[in-house]
């Protein structure tokens, strides 16, 4: 810190250091604090070094990596927060290539069984940061010698648990196991096709999730009358068995 901080009043009170850069193309330096986000505390020291960076008027900028915010109340407002989303699928499709593109000369078949099942292993991670759909893939790979979508949820199921907020349910029981409901059925065996890739890119919207309300067979009184209210709104529709 003390070393970005030297560096940033040298630029910062000399016109003619900037324009030397400048002059070289560079626009600016950035230094990046890998993880340093272990050592934001109420430590006074820190504290003043953090203070002493942000108020610098140069062309040197400070990125603090971590796989959370942290700041403390002196801090707070002088740390803005970029939030970097989750891989989308393109991104999630180039990590699946890479794997196979690594043990292709060890499974020459790999590639044709990959496009082949493309959409149903990128399904398998959604929801995963890049490199934890990498360490399923390569999970998978390893265990089975090629794509084993049970392995594959098996490792994605460990990856939230872990963080002890959400549990992971995996199905046990097949649609054709489920008795009655046949609209309900019907009308989710219909809306599976919203998760292919054609309707991704025809813009089609993926279903939320489903909502069952009510004694199984049976809407009561004051129910009814809210569900009625809900559906004319458009909010949900109801398949009466």
């Amino acid at each position: 810190m003390d070393h970005i901080i030297s560096q940033g009043k040298s630029y910062e009170h000399s016109k003619t250091s900037v324009d030397g850069l400048k002059g070289k193309g560079t626009k600016g330096i950035i230094f990046v604090l890998l993880d340093f986000f272990r050592f934001i505390r109420d430590d006074p020291d820190i504290e003043r070094r953090l203070k002493s960076v942000a108020a610098l008027n140069t062309i040197i900028s400070v990125i603090i990596t971590g796989p959370y915010y942290k700041a403390t109340d002196v801090l707070e407002n002088l740390i803005p927060v970029v939030d970097f989303p989750y891989a989308n699928r393109n991104e999630i499709r180039h990590a699946l290539y890479d794997v196979v593109t690594n043990i292709e000369e060890k499974i020459p078949e790999i590639r044709k069984i990959t496009e082949e099942k493309e959409e149903v292993l990128l399904n398998s991670v959604s929801g995963l940061t890049l490199m934890e759909a990498q360490t399923a893939f390569s999970k998978s790979i390893v265990s089975t010698k090629g794509w084993h979508i049970p392995t594959i949820l098996e490792e994605k199921r460990q990856i939230i648990s872990k963080n002890g907020l959400l549990e992971y349910f995996d199905k046990t029981v097949d649609l054709k196991d489920v008795g009655g409901l046949k609209n309900l059925v019907g009308w989710i065996k219909k809306r599976k096709a919203c998760f292919t890739k054609e309707a991704e890119e025809y813009g089609l919207r993926k279903p939320r999730g489903t909502m069952i309300l009510g004694i199984s067979g049976c809407v009561l009184g004051d129910t009814k009358i809210k569900v009625k209210k809900i559906l004319n709104k458009g909010k949900i529709k109801i398949y009466k068995e």
